[in-house]
């Protein structure tokens, strides 16, 4: 084919550019152009050969690209947007392609420098002092109420351990033939509660995702049991579904998940449970004494922050139900007769069969915001999530409303989270009903849908909570109607 096409369209093979690999030192027949290693050599980014030239390697990897990349993402000067770029690009990333094919033993204290480096670098990006605990939080997957910066040495021994048992269950070796596998299977056990009997027994299908979920879930639990009352609480709500939601978002301006600098520190040090305020004052609005860590200006009825928090949320349902096609009604009056009272900040209309509710009557949904942190259920909070919701509802909403709307032909939902984003039980079977109503009508996955609408809430719920703690210490601070976020072009 190349003769026929003309002797100029032909193709050489460039000698210089391959590599030939050595493990015995003799004479070969390859050309003298060949670049020839013997024994140490590195594959697609990844040493191969002796503990020196691995650490080596992994040292000045670490050390010049890592570093340099952490010290490049310092020039953005978006909060939220250094977070989001370093938490998918410097992180835990940068490193993973070589846990999994070096021995933990081979880069211990490259990695450890990565960590400290790491840390250096994401306090001086997001300006926020860590302290041990808030680190440990930090660490944490999104998901889990963290904020998404993995640590690489809580991880390597598991990256490790789930590529050699995969490998070795495919080609039919022993895995206790690779270099440092005993004491990396040692490591991921001693941080996962994992046994080596049921790492050994699971090989064939073992996951890095796996075992690192079991490493943060002991992490977690550690960081609960060490932790006083007051943060056991919070650290079950943000670890909430959909609580984190807001920091795992596009930062995006144009879908409403943008938060300013300024905002976004302020939410992280509330979200990790460090101090908003140099020092306690006089709040604004009522005169009460402000703790350093926000939580009056959550729950102070002044100022005007609750009641425009309470619509903003409202108004996330009302886009979603729109999007659904449900024909939902804003602040429905006259429900109950002789009454001014308005049970549904949204009213769903009948006919609408909800999992979880008894009855196809019209659903009037009443929402409300509760601080997590309340004495009167602070140790419950710290061992159950949505603690203060459910006790909200059932203390409050449910004897207010339920029995009245009963007897004049309604159904009544109390749609209750906690300022750090954990829904009440009975909010969970309308969200979930919403979602797939939306996908229903859109034709699209109800995984998604679901996502994106717990982003909206978690967005506009820390918009105005973070709004609500910066009016504390400067009244002149704003708190505007932001737009609700929206995905409808995905839809």
């Amino acid at each position: 084919m190349i003769e026929e096409l003309g002797p100029d369209l032909g193709m050489d093979l460039n000698l210089k550019k391959n590599e030939l690999v050595k493990f015995v030192l003799q004479d070969d027949p390859f050309p003298a152009e060949f670049e020839r290693f013997y024994f140490n050599f590195n594959l697609l980014g990844s040493p191969i050969g002796e503990e020196k030239f691995c650490t080596e390697y992994i040292t000045k990897h670490v050390r010049k690209r890592v570093g340099h990349v952490l010290e490049s993402l310092l020039q953005v000067k978006d909060t939220q947007v250094y977070h989001f770029l370093t938490r998918l690009c410097a992180s835990f990333c940068k490193v993973v392609h070589l846990l999994r094919s070096v021995p933990p033993s081979y880069s211990s204290e490259a990695l450890l420098y990565f960590d400290a480096e790491f840390k250096l670098a994401f306090t001086r990006g997001t300006g926020v002092i860590f302290t041990d605990d808030a680190w440990a939080q930090a660490v944490l997957p999104i998901g889990m109420g963290g904020a998404g910066v993995r640590q690489v040495t809580l991880h390597a021994a598991g990256a490790y351990v789930a590529s050699v048992a995969r490998c070795a269950s495919s080609d039919g070796w022993d895995p206790s033939l690779a270099v440092g596998w005993t004491e990396a299977l040692a490591d991921v056990c001693g941080r996962s509660g994992r046994s080596p009997e049921s790492v050994m027994d699971g090989m064939a299908s073992i996951s890095q995702r796996e075992l690192s979920q079991a490493v943060d879930k002991t992490h977690f639990d550690a960081l609960i049991k060490r932790s006083p009352v007051t943060d056991r609480a919070r650290l079950r709500s943000v670890s909430a579904r959909g609580a984190s939601a807001w920091l795992g978002v596009i930062p995006s301006s144009t879908l409403g998940l943008a938060f300013n600098p300024r905002e976004f520190t302020v939410l992280l040090r509330f979200w990790l449970g460090l101090p908003i305020y140099e020092a306690e004052h006089a709040c604004p609005g009522c005169g009460q004494a402000m703790g350093r860590y926000g939580g009056h200006a959550l729950s102070c009825k002044h100022m005007g922050t609750m009641t425009t928090r309470h619509n903003a949320i409202r108004e996330v349902f009302m886009h979603y139900c729109k999007l659904a096609n449900i024909k939902a009604v804003r602040e429905a009056p006259g429900l109950l007769p002789d009454s001014a009272a308005r049970p549904a900040d949204i009213l769903l209309p009948n006919q609408l069969i909800i999992p979880g509710l008894s009855s196809d009557l019209p659903t009037c949904l009443d929402f409300a915001v509760t601080n997590t942190q309340q004495p009167k259920n602070l140790k419950r909070a710290g061992e159950v999530s949505a603690t203060a919701a459910d006790d909200y509802a059932t203390s409050v909403k449910i004897p207010t409303y339920r029995n009245e709307c009963k007897a004049n032909g309604l159904d009544f939902v109390p749609m209750v989270v906690e300022v750090f984003g954990a829904w009440g039980s009975a909010a969970k079977p309308v969200i979930d009903f919403i979602s797939k109503a939306v996908a229903n009508n859109k034709n699209k996955d109800q995984d998604q849908v679901d996502s994106f609408l717990r982003q909206a809430v978690s967005v506009t719920l820390q918009r105005y909570n973070v709004a609500a703690l910066l009016r504390r210490s400067d009244p002149e601070c704003l708190v505007l109607d932001g737009p609700v976020p929206d995905f409808s072009d995905n839809y």
